[in-house]
């Protein structure tokens, strides 16, 4: 089942970040099987820089190696507004 397959550009969702805590982002661009959405993430070599992160349209991570979790729901769409 394909959770995210409603959303469009600018929908807000929610997903688990790299320290195991949810967290919020728009999504940037869609196709047909996958979703990304930019976060804002600071180091100490780059500073301020956007991470974009994909995930497919169920939700789950692209890949199993990514330090994130998976997208858990839709908040917002807010096209609509």
């Amino acid at each position: 089942m394909k959770l995210f397959e409603k959303a469009t550009k600018g929908t807000e969702i929610e997903f688990i970040n790299e320290d195991g805590k949810k967290e919020r982002a728009l999504i940037d661009s869609i196709n047909d099987k996958t979703f990304t959405i930019k976060v804002l993430r600071n180091s100490a070599s780059q500073g301020w820089y956007n991470k974009e992160i994909e995930f497919y349209l169920s939700g789950k991570k692209k890949h199993h190696r990514y330090t994130h979790g998976n997208a858990i729901k839709l908040v917002c769409d807010w096209n609509k507004f």
